[in-house]
């Protein structure tokens, strides 16, 4: 008999068999069997910036002086053929800045040294601005200039005339009269191998990374506003009923403009504030918990959640996006879940020069990266690379739901053990926030979630749960038969 893999089926049950082979007593049909795609996880986490910063070891100088040559190294060795020193597609009709001077090394070279040079006086305001917003000069530096945003953000009008009085501000401050000293000479562009030209050098290198560091927050959601993930119409959909409302609301004369501003402008500076930044983790946490010993929050997860399971918050934001993205077919039919469970060892890296969470960790013998079953010994493939398809036995008239993919299980309750947490007085906490699963070397007895941070412990193996919803539908399954 097939395996139903998302069912118990008792040992005395049997398959029914269609009308048309009941006279044969021993023909027993077959489950169809249906292709799915693996799971696709996100990516693993990358290295921290100053991890990899920290194996340079070599002198300051030989560092700037090793720097043009990295970038010289990406440039093509032999010059652009005629027509196409543009590296940034076609011709334009209009010239812009990035496309003015075709690509050279020369033109590189020069402007890059030109930049540095120039550079520090940016980088001098973004000292200035760090210093003003993270309260690193106390709170009387800072707390003036909440209350001169404050009083701009009260007669707006006055903003217009800050580029003047800024001027003023300059002109009078390096006035002979009132510093007592001749006028100060134009200041020189620094000389190259300068502690002033290594200091450019050290802000552009931190300011490179914080870009990139920027960009790899963001690129998980991007997507969502880009039309590579399902949500975007939802997301788009929101936005334009709640489009009108809004003009609506921000064009009423009650509407306090100034104090939305001031609201809007104060709050990201005291967030920022050391004792409210201590503070956060712990308030976040008392917030959270008292949502969830909310009765209608707890009705709610029962509501959605399948067999009235709690969940993590993301977790039910995205059961809320499958529904409402189901079909009017699926959304009255049955539905059940079927899993798969995903493992990976702590080791050794594929350069060998950090360790990682990876399925290629895993030992021989031992169960593979993929397994349905929750005992980890029915895989689906090996160690090294399994399949990107797998297949189910499904009974006729179940199919997987094609408005959705796998999921990952992030209150993994099925690795509760009740009674021996209620023994040794452990928390509920169970899963880490991506729903894995810690072990020691065997696989068998659970790690608390931190584990995933300090392998030594004996977090060296984990565990994660992948469920898939399937429907049934009536009228196949009567055409099957």
């Amino acid at each position: 008999m097939a395996t139903l893999d998302y069912i118990d089926v008792p040992a005395s049950a049997s398959r029914l068999r269609p009308q048309s082979q009941r006279h044969n007593a021993n023909e027993i049909r077959r489950a169809p069997r249906i292709l799915t795609s693996l799971p696709h996880p996100p990516p693993p986490m990358m290295h921290r910036r100053t991890d990899s910063a920290s194996s340079i070891t070599s002198p300051t100088k030989s560092a700037v002086n090793l720097l043009p040559q990295l970038l010289l190294s990406s440039l093509p060795s032999n010059p652009p053929p005629q027509g196409a020193a543009n590296p940034r597609g076609k011709q334009q009709t209009n010239t812009l800045l990035s496309s003015r001077d075709p690509l050279s090394v020369p033109i590189l070279t020069v402007n890059f040294k030109r930049f540095i040079e120039r550079v520090g006086p940016i980088f001098w305001v973004q000292d200035r601005i760090e210093e003003i917003v993270l309260w690193k000069r106390g709170w009387k530096v800072t707390s003036v200039w909440i209350a001169a945003y404050a009083f701009f953000c009260y007669f707006p009008r006055l903003l217009l005339l800050v580029p003047q009085l800024m001027l003023i501000g300059i002109i009078l401050a390096t006035h002979p009269e009132t510093t007592h000293k001749p006028p100060p000479a134009p200041e020189a562009p620094a000389e190259a191998g300068s502690v002033d030209w290594q200091a450019n050098i050290q802000a552009i290198q931190n300011l490179m990374g914080l870009v990139a560091d920027g960009e790899t927050a963001l690129q998980p959601y991007i997507p969502y506003l880009t039309h590579r993930k399902p949500q975007t119409p939802h997301i788009l959909t929101a936005l334009l009923v709640s489009l009108l409302p809004m003009v609506a609301l921000v064009s009423l004369p009650v509407f306090p403009v100034r104090t939305v501003c001031l609201v809007l402008g104060i709050g990201p500076l005291l967030l920022t504030h050391p004792t409210v930044r201590a503070l956060l983790p712990s308030l976040a946490a008392m917030a959270l918990a008292y949502l969830d010993a909310s009765p209608l929050i707890a009705k709610l997860k029962a509501k959605i959640c399948a067999g009235g399971s709690t969940a993590t918050w993301k977790s039910l934001g995205v059961r809320l996006i499958d529904d409402a993205n189901l079909t009017d077919e699926c959304w009255v039919a049955q539905m059940r879940e079927v899993e798969l469970f995903e493992n990976e060892r702590f080791g050794a890296g594929a350069d060998g020069t950090h360790q990682e969470w990876s399925k290629s960790n895993l030992r021989d013998g031992e169960r593979t990266g993929w397994t349905r079953g929750r005992d980890g010994w029915s895989g689906v493939g090996g160690q090294g690379g399994v399949s990107s398809n797998l297949t189910f036995s499904l009974d006729p008239g179940w199919a997987f739901v094609s408005t959705e993919d796998w999921r990952a299980d992030l209150a993994a309750r099925w690795a509760a053990q009740p009674e021996k947490d209620e023994e040794e007085g452990q928390a509920a906490e169970i899963a880490d926030e991506d729903g894995w699963v810690y072990t020691n070397d065997a696989w068998a007895a659970r790690r608390p979630p931190s584990a995933a941070f300090s392998p030594g412990v004996g977090g060296v193996t984990r565990r994660r749960r992948w469920v898939r919803r399937i429907w049934y539908d009536h009228a196949t399954a009567v055409a099957a038969m």
